[in-house]
C-alpha cells in the first residue's frame, strides 16, 4: 500500500512543483486606426474556466481561438492553454482592455488589464499583427515569408478550342 502512494505521488509531484501562470500578451500596445491586433491568454500549468474580457471599442475579427498542449519529459509534466483574439478598434485614442478571469477548484487567477494606443492613419497603412511565437517566425529565411511565395501553380490561360475540319463521308 505504501509503495502505491509513493508511486503516485512521484507520478503527481511534477503537477505542482512547475510554475502555475495566467498571463497575457498584445501582438502591439499601439496601432493605426483600421489594423488589427493580436490579444492572447496563456494559462500554464492550470485548469479552469475562462472569462474573457468585454471587448468594448474593438471588432473582433478572430476569437476566441482556443489552443491547447501537455508536454510529458523525463516524468515533468507541463500543460498549456491559450485564447487567442484578433482585435480592430473601432475608435482612437487610448484603450483599456480590462483583465480576463481563469476560474479553478481552489482560485481565481486575474490577468493584467492591457492598455492600446489608437493612433489615425490617414495613409491607409495596414500592418499585419506579429505574434512572436509562431512555429514559422523562428526561421529567418526569405523561403518561409508566406508573404511573398509566388502561388504554387501558375495559372492556365485557357486556348481557344479549333473546330474540327475533318469531314465524315458515308458510304
Amino acid at each position: 500500500m505504501k509503495k502505491g502512494i509513493y508511486i503516485l505521488s512521484l507520478l503527481l509531484t511534477p503537477f505542482f512543483v512547475m510554475g502555475q501562470t495566467f498571463e497575457v500578451t498584445v501582438s502591439t500596445d499601439s496601432v493605426l486606426i483600421g489594423n488589427y491586433i493580436e490579444l492572447k491568454f496563456k494559462a500554464q500549468n492550470l485548469e479552469g474556466k475562462f472569462e474573457a474580457p468585454p471587448l468594448e471599442g474593438f471588432l473582433i475579427v478572430s476569437g476566441p481561438n482556443q489552443s491547447s498542449s501537455v508536454q510529458i519529459i523525463n516524468g515533468s509534466t507541463s500543460s498549456m492553454r491559450s485564447w487567442s483574439y484578433y482585435i480592430e478598434p473601432t475608435e482612437q485614442g487610448q484603450i483599456i482592455i480590462p483583465p480576463a478571469y481563469l476560474i479553478t477548484e481552489d482560485k481565481t487567477y486575474e490577468s493584467e488589464p492591457v492598455e492600446i494606443n489608437i493612433y489615425p492613419n490617414p495613409e491607409g497603412v495596414i500592418v499585419k499583427p506579429q505574434s512572436g511565437n509562431s512555429f514559422f517566425q523562428q526561421f529567418q529565411s526569405p523561403m518561409f515569408d508566406f508573404d511573398i511565395m509566388p502561388p504554387l501553380t501558375e495559372p492556365k490561360e485557357e486556348k481557344p478550342t479549333k473546330k474540327s475540319t475533318r469531314q465524315i463521308k458515308r458510304i
